[in-house]
Parts: C-alpha cells; sequence; structure tokens
C-alpha cells in the first residue's frame, strides 16, 4: 500500500455514508533544492484547527461540515458510517471527511484518553483528496 493510501468518507446514493480506500496520486521531484523526494500533490487548504474531545464523547449522525482532513495526534476514536463499518483511529492516522450530505457518520471517543485531531479544512472551490 502506499504511504499516500487513505480512507474517504463519501456519501453513497441512497444517502448513507460509506468508507473508500483511496490512493492519492504521487510524484518524485524537488522539495527542497537537491533533494527529490516522493510527495503528493498539494491540497487546497483553507484553515486549520486543533480539537479536543473527551473520554466517553459521542456525537450521534452528523455530516461533515466542509471537506477536511483529520489526522489523530493523540488518543483513539471510532467513526461509524451508515454502511455499518466501523473504524478506529489513532495517533498518525488520518481520514478524509467528504459526506456533506446525508446521514453522515458517528463519532466516540474510545479509552481514558483525550481525542486530539488536528482538523485541515480543505478549500471546496479547489481539488479534492
Amino acid at each position: 500500500m502506499s504511504f499516500a493510501a487513505y480512507p474517504r468518507i463519501l456519501t453513497g446514493p441512497d444517502g448513507s455514508a460509506y468508507f473508500e480506500e483511496y490512493e492519492h496520486p504521487t510524484t518524485t521531484r524537488e522539495y527542497v533544492p537537491g533533494n527529490p523526494v516522493t510527495m503528493t500533490e498539494p491540497f487546497d487548504a483553507s484553515g486549520f484547527l486543533i480539537q479536543r474531545l473527551q473520554p466517553g464523547d459521542f456525537q450521534a449522525w452528523h455530516t461533515s461540515p466542509r471537506p477536511h482532513v483529520a489526522i489523530t495526534l493523540a488518543g483513539e476514536v471510532e467513526i461509524s458510517v451508515g454502511s455499518g463499518e466501523h473504524r478506529r483511529f489513532r495517533a498518525g492516522e488520518l481520514y478524509v471527511g467528504l459526506d456533506l450530505t446525508g446521514q453522515g457518520h458517528e463519532t466516540r471517543v474510545i479509552g481514558d484518553a483525550d481525542w486530539i485531531v488536528g482538523v485541515v479544512s480543505l478549500d471546496e472551490q479547489g481539488s479534492l483528496p
């Protein structure tokens, strides 16, 4: 699996959210002069915030307020989608929320630690990952 593969939450034609594995295209080029690296093209972003949810916090069915990348910095969360699938995300893991309509997803903090998440809001006018 590519280092640039990640799950996305999308809305299906029936309004139910589902997970899809997405492998973002990569290219090799110089990011720092003289040092070629393999990387994705930049995402168009419009903001960044850090959220904290506490142990036991639960958010019932909701859609993503805007396209975003959620990167778990600490703790663990479980995301449930309308297809019945549940996935857990731990520190260093990310997902892309694109379920802007329909039933959305549920969010539950797992364990005894806060879930700290960095959220990058994606520019809806740009290309979405």
